[in-house]
């Protein structure tokens, strides 16, 4: 991270970071989309420190053993979300002006998201609480409002946002994870599938991960930390691809390191003879060929059925 950091204080041409600076000096509202851009940083800063956090915890799950795995996938999803969300707000594969929307989106969500947690307290919480929240949310669309923002609102509730816009860029409040997987994660999206299945313990999952009565796990437990750091290595690889255009960086080497990660985790599968560098790797993951079709959980999820 330190190397990417200071690879992107340089602005190398041609890099995302310096279309956007470029893009920035010759905003007449320079003031106010200078903010936006500002606290997008604060955004991704706490994106990153909260993946990290989900880092730790499965690092702390996998030292304990390998018999907690429906906590592999939930803890896998999260991550995986966390970063999802920041590779959308600052792909470099779409314009300035859509990366400092969306980011003011994030910004928006952020202060309204405010109403709906005080809300939900009910009586737990007093009048002068949600009088504030709702007074800031006030303040935010005045502003936004005199900095020439448009913003979409629902009918049913005038004071919260479904969409702003900048001079007809419009980026929608809510953020689509299930999206964000198939275009970042386009070989192995159906790891956020499976992720909330064991969030949300659906039925077609549970067996999979753990037992009944009389009956053990589908997967062994070898089969389930395949399945889960598999996933993570995924979200690294796609990590790395945004990052090194975001920032101008080469990061070949990560994905090579991570590669070679993934090829040890696949070699505890009995009989996996299949050994590619992570640059045929590569092309395969972007290749149309190999995406996951939207309507297939993925490889890891089948089993062979009972005979």
């Amino acid at each position: 991270m330190e190397e990417l950091f200071e690879q992107g204080a340089e602005k190398l041409p041609g890099s995302g970071i310096s279309e956007l600076v470029e893009w920035l000096g010759v905003q007449d509202d320079y003031d106010f989309v200078r903010a936006v851009v500002d606290t997008g940083l604060d955004d991704a800063a706490r994106l990153l420190n909260v993946a990290d956090d989900y880092a730790g915890a499965l690092e702390d799950l996998l030292a304990g053993g390998y018999d907690r795995p429906a906590g592999l996938f939930s803890l896998g999803r999260s991550l995986g979300e966390s970063v999802m969300q920041l590779l959308y707000l600052f792909d470099p594969g779409v314009t300035p002006e859509r990366r400092v929307v969306r980011q003011l989106a994030f910004q928006v969500a952020a202060i309204e998201g405010n109403l709906g947690a005080v809300n939900a307290f009910g009586l737990n919480v007093e009048e002068a609480d949600h009088v504030r929240v709702r007074d800031a949310i006030d303040g935010l669309h005045r502003f936004l409002s005199r900095a020439g923002i448009e913003r979409g609102t629902p009918k049913s509730v005038g004071n919260t946002s479904l969409w702003v816009g900048r001079r007809g860029v419009n980026e929608s409040l809510g953020f689509n994870a299930t999206d964000a997987f198939n275009k970042y994660m386009p070989d192995s999206s159906f790891q956020w599938v499976l992720g909330s299945g064991a969030t949300h313990s659906k039925g077609w999952m549970l067996p999979t991960l753990v037992g009944a009565f009389d009956e053990d796990a589908l997967a062994t437990p070898a089969e389930s930390v395949i399945g889960a750091v598999t996933g993570l290595l995924s979200v690294s690889d796609a990590f790395s691809h945004i990052a090194e255009k975001h920032a101008g960086l080469d990061l070949d080497w990560l994905r090579k390191a991570t590669h070679l990660r993934r090829m040890g985790l696949l070699s505890w599968r009995e009989g996996f003879r299949q050994r590619i560098d992570h640059k045929t790797y590569a092309h395969r993951r972007n290749s149309d060929a190999w995406r996951t079709d939207p309507s297939h959980l993925g490889q890891s999820f089948r089993r062979g059925a009972a005979s």
